[in-house]
Formats: structure tokens, sequence, C-alpha cells
């Protein structure tokens, strides 16, 4: 046996390997009668890039939130992101910038709009480079919305990108401001999918310093997918612009938690009111939406999401470089999922979502 090992060269064991995490993860594809070049596949659909343009802005929020630059993201690089991947399995990732908009006044309109076109065609090139193992979602340059209708147009039209990327709030707005309906309105309209990434919100960057080291990473970010939530719930956007499919990260934040009090809020509120901003109830909108798993595969975190959301409605994500693919995946095994869960989350979930991912 040790000399059947030996033949093998380096590149060979590796491709056995990856064969094998597949394996080991999703089970065997014959139990579903597919094809297993398919069935084998784990898409990321949380993974960041860091495109030259945005990595000063970066990396002072970064040294903000942990002191320093962590090294995963200092030495962050293309090449090293498809190394990552291929010790772990993945076979796609769609990229998304964590890039946070400018503060006021700190950049013109014009060079912000000009910065995200910047970044949108560095993925755009990473995509070109290796088609196969990477998809972008675009970015846009909110809260402009002159701008972002533009990118829009660039990204989905020109870049033929699977979907868009926006943060939860901008400022003291968050998505259901109606100052974004007509954004809303467009991507409604080309019935886009929509990746909602957490941010601090403007209000609560530091409440807490001397009390929670790193708060913004512990608290905020989670709640600020909360607020996100609520406001695309209460303001009605949900039900208005029914065709933009969204994906929440983290298994929702604390969406799942609070599912029930906000339930129990809104059963307290004249019917006809609820009914101009969800004729068809919270939980339908809720639980139609997606989520990821990213950093979020904890048992509780997972038992709150899977009690409240379907489960066609969860897919994989790893938060990667700031939270590794190795503990993403160890996290999703513990759970001792079945066969059939394990590849809808990986797989079969996101391809129902973006099927040009295929």
């Amino acid at each position: 046996m040790e000399s059947r090992q030996g033949a093998f060269n380096r590149r060979q064991m590796l491709i056995s390997a990856m064969a094998l995490g597949a394996d080991c993860l999703l089970g065997s594809s014959r139990a579903f009668g597919r094809d297993k070049a398919v069935a084998n596949r784990i898409i990321d659909v949380h993974h960041h890039f860091f495109p030259p343009v945005f990595r000063e802005a970066s990396a002072k929020f970064l040294k903000a939130a942990f002191g320093e630059v962590p090294a995963a993201i200092r030495d962050w690089s293309p090449s090293l992101d498809i190394e990552s991947m291929d010790r772990n399995g993945i076979s796609l990732a769609v990229i998304n910038t964590s890039a946070r908009p400018p503060e006021p006044g700190a950049v013109t309109l014009d060079a912000y709009r000009a910065q995200t076109r910047e970044a949108n065609d560095y993925a755009a090139k990473m995509v070109q480079d290796h088609p196969k193992r990477f998809a972008q979602f675009g970015f846009l340059p909110m809260p402009d919305v002159e701008g972002s209708l533009r990118e829009i147009e660039y990204v989905l039209d020109q870049l033929k990108a699977p979907g868009i990327g926006m943060m939860t709030s901008y400022g003291f707005r968050w998505q259901g401001n109606p100052a974004f309906a007509p954004i809303l309105e467009e991507l409604h309209r080309r019935k886009a999918v929509v990746f909602c990434h957490p941010l601090p919100a403007a209000c609560c960057r530091a409440l807490m310093p001397d009390v929670v080291p790193r708060e913004p990473l512990l608290l905020e970010f989670p709640y600020d997918t909360g607020r996100a939530v609520a406001s695309l719930l209460m303001s009605g956007a949900f039900s208005i612009y029914h065709d933009i499919r969204w994906v929440f990260c983290h298994c929702g934040d604390v969406v799942p938690a609070l599912s029930g009090r906000m339930r129990n809020l809104i059963a307290e509120m004249p019917a006809e009111e609820v009914a101009k901003f969800a004729p068809r109830g919270m939980d339908y909108e809720l639980q139609r939406q997606f989520y990821d798993t990213a950093d979020a595969a904890y048992g509780p975190s997972m038992a709150a999401i899977q009690s409240y959301i379907p489960a066609s409605q969860i897919i994989f994500g790893t938060d990667y470089p700031y939270v590794s693919i190795e503990s993403n995946l160890k996290e999703l095994r513990e759970r001792h999922l079945n066969a059939r869960q394990m590849q809808g989350i990986s797989t079969d979930n996101v391809l129902r979502l973006m099927p040009r991912l295929l």
C-alpha cells in the first residue's frame, strides 16, 4: 500500500483529498441519483476579497476593530485564496468586498463611483482568470442612488454577475428607507439576488469600548442585520419589491432569536396596518429569504435558524478570510446533519438561487 501511495504526485494527492473531503461532507452523490460533479461541489456564498483601491480604508477599520490587521487579511491574494479553497474542498466562492462606505466628505462623489467601478473590475478580473473558482456580487456606491443604479446596470448586464452586494446600513439609513426606493425598484424589476452584509451602524460603533472589547465585531454586526431585516419588513419593502431575493449573513444573526418577539408585537397591531407592510404575514416574508451559515454553524445558532427557516433557504458561507474555511466546515460537520441536508446547504440551495453558477 505504501508503494502505491508513493506513486502519486503531490497534485494527484491533493485532488484525491479534495474529493474525499467533499464526499465526507456531502455524502455520496448516488444517494441523490445526480451528477457527481454537481453533487460534490461546495459553494461558499460569503467570501471576501480585498481590491487594492479599498485596502487603505479597510486597514483603518481593521486596526480599529482588531488592534492590527490580521495576517490572513494583510497577506490576502487571489492565489492564496484559491490555495485555501483547495485545501478544504471549496469548488466555488462568490466574492464580496467588505469595504465600508467612505465617511461623508472623505472623497468626492465622482471619486467614490470610480473606486466602486475599480473594485468591481478587479473582481471581474478574478472571475475571468479563474472562471470555475470565483463569481462576484457587484459592489454599489451606496448611499449614492444615481451611481448605484448605473453600477447595477454595469455589473449585471456587462459583467454578468449573479447578484449584488449591499451593506445593512448607510449612515442612519437602513435598506427599507424610502430614499433607496429607486434602487429596490430596479433590483425588483431584475429579480436580482442581493447579498446583505452587516456593518456597525453609524449610531453604535463604540458604545461600550471599556466594557466589551471589539464590541462592533461581537455585537453591532449581528444587531445591524436585525435592523436591516426589520427595516425591510416594517417598511413593506419585502412585500412591495417581492422579486428581490435577499441573502442575510450568519444564520440571520439576531433574526431567529427575535422572530417570536416581532411576531407577538405585530399581532398587537391593527390588521389593516399590518396589511400595509406584510399582507401575507411576517413569517412568510422572513421565511422566503436566504440565510448563510458563515461563522454561525455553532450548535445554538444552527438550531435557531433551522427551527424557523425552511431547510431550502439555508446556504453555506464562511466569511473568509475573517474566519477560516476550516473552522466553518468543522462547525457544520459537528451538527451531524444527514447527507441530504448537507447537500442542500452546500450546493443545491445556492444553485437554485443562482443557477448560472452551474
